[in-house]
């Protein structure tokens, strides 16, 4: 965070509003963070993996009879915590080089990542291939100009579509539908969360509502089999209850076909031009096509 973006702020001349967009890798497969963070957090590692590879874990794994998938995953999150305290810090010094500047009481800050990481929680490493609420429970912080409704949390989650509109509505740009994003997430739960993947040969969708999350393996045409999970008995969403609860399972099926239809109905985004630079950019992160 420190590199381009200081040195940007250090190119402005005058006082008008500005708008930057951070985006970091950390953390991130591969997980590799610097001193001395990895020291601090991944001080005996069983392997020296840091790339979340199925035949670099086989090789590792036939190299050391004795080394485990468990253990293999251990590694992969004592890596991941040290990319996260790494990240955090470099935030801190982005804060702080704000605050040097005189600019951090009158910015609006907002944090948030796309996903999560899994470490076998449920049988696989990584993200792509699977919606468990440890891909989709991600941090979203809000930091308001001046003093107002500092030091709030609200527990209930919100979905990361809400977000842009209430931006646009809270900048005066665009009126929100959405409402106030922290007024939302102080509600009570009765609102659908739809999450949607579409990654290589993986589709799936799922609902949230309240303390059920629903999991079927299709977008359009949701079908079985379906997973029910009931979040406040079973957060790590383990026993499947879609066979015991087929009324709650078919509610919530009826939800997930209603927010499906009512994404496939709305009008395309338009289709924006970007140069060869900013092509090659997001191809190296990984969203070109």
């Amino acid at each position: 965070m420190r590199g381009q973006l200081q040195q940007w702020l250090q190119s402005r001349r005058d006082d008008r509003p500005f708008f930057a967009y951070v985006h970091t890798m950390d953390p991130h497969d591969p997980y590799a963070p610097p001193e001395p963070y990895r020291s601090k957090f991944a001080p005996h590692l069983r392997t020296a993996l840091d790339r979340l590879d199925t035949t670099l874990l086989d090789q590792a794994m036939a190299a050391d009879p004795g080394l485990t998938a468990a253990a293999v995953s251990d590694d992969f999150e004592a890596l991941y915590d040290g990319e996260i305290a790494y990240g955090d810090a470099q935030l801190g010094e982005l804060v702080a080089e704000l605050r040097r500047r005189h600019l951090y009481d009158n910015t609006l800050m907002v944090v948030l990542s796309d996903h999560g990481e899994e470490f076998l929680e449920h049988g696989t490493f990584g993200h792509g291939h699977s919606l468990y609420n440890e891909l989709l429970r991600v941090p979203l912080v809000v930091k308001l100009p001046g003093p107002s409704r500092g030091g709030q949390v609200r527990a209930q989650p919100v979905q990361l579509i809400d977000f842009v509109p209430w931006l646009l509505g809270w900048l005066g740009l665009e009126a929100s539908p959405k409402g106030d994003l922290l007024a939302v997430a102080g509600a009570d739960g009765r609102r659908p969360l739809l999450a949607l993947l579409r990654m290589d040969s993986n589709t799936m969708a799922s609902v949230i509502y309240g303390n059920r999350h629903l999991v079927t393996p299709a977008l359009l045409e949701p079908r079985g089999p379906h997973r029910l999970f009931d979040m406040r008995l079973d957060p790590g969403e383990h026993m499947n209850r879609a066979g015991d609860d087929p009324v709650t399972a078919g509610f919530l099926l009826g939800l997930l076909r209603e927010q499906l239809t009512r994404l496939e109905e709305e009008p395309p985004a338009p289709t924006v031009a970007i140069d060869a630079e900013l092509d090659a950019r997001l191809r190296a992160l990984g969203y070109g096509r």
